[in-house]
C-alpha cells in the first residue's frame, strides 16, 4: 500500500468543504496524508477544518496568491509517494485511494494516471458521467498541446507518482500568463517527462455551480491555456512540431475514415504512430480479476 499525498486549496467554499473532506478522510486510507490549506476565508471554513484537525496532516490559513500558490505551500509540507489535489468544492468515489494505489503498484513504471469524472449538481446530486467514450476520455501529448484542441485533464480525477512531480521541478506555475490555467501548463511539463495512463473507472468529480472558478472565467481560461500550448509547441524539438503538424491535419480530416487515418498516421513513421497511440489500464474480470495494461490506437476524431 502506497502514501497519498492529498492537498485542498480552499477560500471561502465552506458550503462544499465538508463534503470535500469526508470524500478524502472517509475512506479511511491508512496511508493517507492530508493537507487544507486556506486563504484566510471569511466563511465558517476554518471552523470546518478544525473540526477535522485530528484527521490531518497540516493546515493553514492565512492570505495566499492565488490557488497555484496555495498548492504549492500545501504539497511542501507533504512526503507521499502519490500526490494529488482535490478542490474544495470536489469530490472523490468511496473506493478512489484503494484503487488509486493498487495500480500504482500494479504498475511501477506508470507514473501519471487518470480516470473517468463525474459531475455532481449544487445540491449534491449525482449529475453527468462524462468521458465514457474513448475519444472524449483519452488524450496524448499532441491532443493536449495543439492549441484549438480544448482536451482538457479533469484534475479530479487525476494522480502522479513524486518522482514526476519532481522532475518537473516540484511545484505548480505562477506565472502571471495563466493564472487560471496553471493546471494545463503542470500537464505539459508531465507530457514532457510521462506518457498519460487512462484507468477506466471512476476516481473523482467536481460540483457544478455558478461560483465554480472555471465556469466564471471560462472564456479567460480556454485563452490561456491555448497561449500556453502556443507557448509550449514553440519550444518542442523541430520533429515533435512536424508530427504536431501531421497529426492536427489528420484530425481535421473528417472525411477520411478512422481506420485509413491510423494507416497514414502509421505511415508516417512507427515513432509518431506510437507517441500518439493511448495507454489504457482497465479491470478484466475473465482473467481473475487483475488490472490489466495495454495499447490502445489513437481514435483521430475532431473534438
Amino acid at each position: 500500500m502506497l502514501s497519498i499525498s492529498v492537498v485542498t486549496p480552499n477560500f471561502n467554499h465552506g458550503r462544499y468543504l465538508r463534503a470535500a473532506i469526508d470524500s478524502i478522510v472517509g475512506q479511511n486510507y491508512p496511508k493517507l496524508e492530508y493537507v487544507i490549506v486556506d486563504g484566510g476565508s471569511t466563511d465558517d471554513s476554518v471552523e470546518i477544518i478544525k473540526s477535522y484537525a485530528d484527521r490531518l496532516a497540516w493546515w493553514v490559513s492565512e492570505k495566499d496568491a492565488g490557488i497555484a500558490d496555495a498548492i504549492n505551500k500545501g504539497f511542501a509540507h507533504t512526503r507521499g509517494e502519490i500526490m494529488a489535489w482535490l478542490g474544495a468544492d470536489d469530490m472523490y468515489v468511496p473506493w478512489t485511494f484503494r484503487i488509486v494505489s493498487e495500480i500504482f503498484e500494479a504498475f511501477p513504471d506508470v507514473d501519471w494516471i487518470k480516470g473517468y469524472h463525474l459531475d455532481w449538481s449544487d445540491k449534491g446530486a449525482l449529475g453527468i458521467m462524462y468521458d465514457l467514450t474513448p475519444q472524449h476520455h483519452r488524450c496524448n501529448r499532441f491532443d493536449y498541446l495543439l492549441p484549438g484542441n480544448y482536451v482538457f485533464i479533469q484534475q479530479e480525477s487525476m494522480f502522479w507518482r513524486r518522482r514526476l512531480w519532481e522532475k518537473v521541478g516540484n511545484k505548480l506555475s505562477v506565472d502571471a500568463r495563466w493564472p487560471l490555467a496553471f493546471d494545463t501548463e503542470l500537464f505539459g511539463r508531465f507530457f514532457q517527462h510521462a506518457r498519460l495512463t487512462h484507468v477506466e473507472t471512476v476516481l473523482g468529480g467536481a460540483r457544478v455551480h455558478r461560483d465554480r472558478r472555471c465556469l466564471r472565467g471560462w472564456d479567460d481560461y480556454q485563452q490561456q491555456a491555448d497561449a500556453f500550448r502556443r507557448d509550449a509547441l514553440a519550444h518542442c524539438p523541430a520533429r515533435e512540431r512536424r508530427w504536431a503538424k501531421a497529426y492536427q491535419w489528420l484530425r481535421r480530416q473528417r472525411w477520411i475514415p478512422t481506420g485509413v487515418s491510423r494507416v497514414i498516421l502509421r505511415a508516417l513513421g512507427n515513432d509518431l504512430y506510437r507517441a500518439a497511440a493511448y495507454d489504457v489500464i482497465r479491470y478484466d474480470w475473465w482473467s481473475g480479476g487483475q488490472w490489466q495494461r495495454r495499447q490502445e490506437p489513437v481514435i483521430l476524431r475532431c473534438r
